[in-house]
């Protein structure tokens, strides 16, 4: 009897073994299948991961080749209008260009798309200045040779007047330098070269009819916001005024500030590569930022104000009446950029004028078919008709008192804007947003 019932324990305590055994076997089994479903999963997801990593790679190093081919071939596309190019005669590494203005300068936007990917590049656009244009001055020829006087330093390859340069005696001053000209000097034709077409075409007519399908804002009607982003990927969006204003905000990228009367900068407007529209501005002292002025009647910047790299003043007369137009640059300002003043109305009796004050520093080119007054400092080149020196005691023409024109302090980096030729090397000023 003892014998059966231990038989019978032994065979239930089996079976529980048998039993909890083979739970434990699916169990494990589950685990395991969770773990390889997980691995096969995770490896699913990395390909996937690591593929559009590579192929994000892709439409960023297609993006930059769209730029570079706008740059290398400036032909093949159309200002404002979207050209679809193929890379490598394939449909899947195609890119969007598209090429308008800003000022002086090119905006090119490239974009290539993969699926519901998109990457953009977009860059400011200008141009390495030709050797045939890396000269110091050009002063037209004239019965009068460029007089120097001072300390008055011009250094780089000119040309001048029949005469050359001479010294000069002026306000008890005599040239105290070892060289008239430190650079080669050639003899300069009776008139000054004319801008490139692109340059001449420069207006606030022709800016309005560009931009007038765009964004347009009326802050006579509304207030403006305290600060205002645009991308370059975006619409213009033109801040518009019949009357005078005045600029105070925070204002970035691609936006044009428009007014029928005049635009006052303040030194609280922080600018930063937008440009601003109207017959007469000003920039008030101590204003910092990036912009592009363009205008018909003056420009005036006070003291001590930085117009940083790239920033232009702009002034283009396209029918002189009754006045004088100028750009006036005030003690102690920089400027890096370019400054350009041409009047299209040659036959006009009214002439037009850029004042460079003592201690302004210009970083640049320098051009007007009108007069200038140079008391400051131009690392780059100048292009003018005519220089004036007004002085205490009496007016002169063609004379330098204390001012430098030095175009070796240019930098080998700098890129601006072509003033003759319409086809030259470009490269990229800056990336945009």
């Amino acid at each position: 009897m003892y014998l059966s019932i231990f038989s019978s324990v032994a065979i239930f305590n089996n079976k529980k073994y048998k039993s909890s055994t083979l739970i434990y076997a699916v169990f494990i089994q589950i685990f395991i299948l969770i773990i390889c479903g997980s691995l096969i999963l995770l490896s699913f997801y990395n390909r996937m991961y690591v593929e559009s990593i590579i192929k994000k790679d892709k439409l960023i190093y297609n993006a930059n080749s769209g730029i570079n081919i706008l740059i290398s071939k400036s032909d093949i596309a159309n200002y404002n209008e979207k050209k679809y190019y193929s890379l490598f005669e394939n449909s899947d590494d195609s890119v969007e260009l598209l090429k308008k203005r800003w000022g002086i300068f090119d905006v090119f936007i490239s974009t290539a798309k993969w699926k519901k990917n998109e990457i953009q590049k977009i860059a400011l656009v200008g141009s390495i200045l030709p050797d045939s244009e890396k000269i110091a001055l050009f002063l037209t020829n004239s019965k009068n040779p460029l007089y120097v006087c001072g300390n008055t330093l011009i250094k780089g390859k000119c040309y001048l007047p029949e005469d050359g340069a001479a010294r000069a005696y002026i306000e008890g001053k005599s040239f105290s330098g070892n060289k008239l000209v430190d650079g080669k000097i050639n003899k300069s034709t009776n008139v000054i070269p004319l801008p490139n077409q692109i340059l001449q075409d420069l207006s606030i007519t022709n800016l309005r009819k560009e931009y007038s399908k765009d964004s347009i804002f009326d802050f006579e009607k509304a207030k403006l916001p305290d600060t205002i982003r645009n991308s370059f990927s975006e619409r213009t969006l033109i801040l518009y005024q019949k009357n005078k204003f005045s600029l105070q905000q925070y204002l970035i990228g691609n936006i044009i500030a428009i007014s029928d009367n005049s635009i006052i900068v303040t030194r609280d407007c922080k600018a930063n590569d937008i440009i601003i529209c109207a017959p007469f501005v000003k920039i008030e002292k101590g204003f910092e930022g990036k912009l592009q002025v363009l205008a018909s009647d003056s420009i005036v910047v006070e003291e001590e104000c930085n117009l940083n790299y790239p920033s232009a003043l702009l002034l283009v007369n396209e029918d002189i009446k009754d006045f004088n137009p100028f750009i006036r640059i005030m003690e102690k300002s920089k400027i890096n950029g370019v400054v350009y003043q041409f009047k299209k109305n040659i036959q006009s009796n009214h002439n037009a004028f850029v004042y460079i004050s003592k201690d302004v520093k210009i970083n640049g080119q320098v051009y007007s078919n009108g007069m200038i007054e140079q008391k400051g400092t131009i690392y780059g080149s100048v292009y003018c008709n005519k220089f004036i020196l007004k002085t205490p005691s009496s007016y002169y023409e063609n004379h330098l008192l204390d001012a430098t024109i030095d175009i070796s302090k240019l930098s080998k980096y700098y890129v601006g804007a072509i003033f003759f030729n319409t086809i030259g090397k470009r490269k990229i000023v800056k990336w945009l947003y």
